[in-house]
């Protein structure tokens, strides 16, 4: 291999390496700071077969078409809510990659704000998680069913 052609790869390499550099430090950038405290135990929350009695959703849960910034259509998704012992909505994890992430942020806000009464485990209220259908169709949208025809 020639000088030129090894100087030539080399530099190739390091190129590469400071691109791969420069994602690197843009993804961590817009990954959002862990917040300080004890850390979120998803193993404290107890599946819906685990409990005696499921959390049930005290008033039914809003989604509504943001306003701006999303393709028109039909999308949904499975979310898993982390629900505490006092019915409060901790955590929303999807299970997909289906939601554009304005429609995440949305469903994500609704679940917050909703309320629920806790699942029980033995008559006593208890940590749990659930898996809800998440669908949003934009305004004007007509889903199209059946044959086709």
């Amino acid at each position: 291999m020639s000088a030129e052609l090894a100087s030539s790869i080399d530099a190739a390499a390091q190129e590469s390496e400071q691109r791969s550099g420069a994602v690197s430090a843009q993804l961590a950038a817009s990954q959002p700071e862990a917040a300080p405290g004890p850390r979120f135990d998803e193993r404290a929350y107890l599946s819906r077969r685990e409990l005696t009695v499921g959390p049930a959703m005290k008033v039914e849960v809003p989604l509504v078409w943001p306003p701006e910034g999303v393709l028109a259509g039909h999308y949904e998704d499975v979310a898993v809510l982390f629900i505490d012992e006092y019915g409060q909505v901790q955590r929303v994890f999807f299970e997909g990659n289906a939601l554009p992430q304005l429609l995440q942020i949305q469903a994500q806000e609704a679940f917050f704000a909703s309320r629920f009464s806790p699942g029980e485990l033995n008559g006593r209220a208890s940590k749990s998680r659930i898996r809800v259908q998440v669908a949003f169709d934009s305004p004007g949208h007509v889903r199209r069913g059946g044959s086709g025809l």
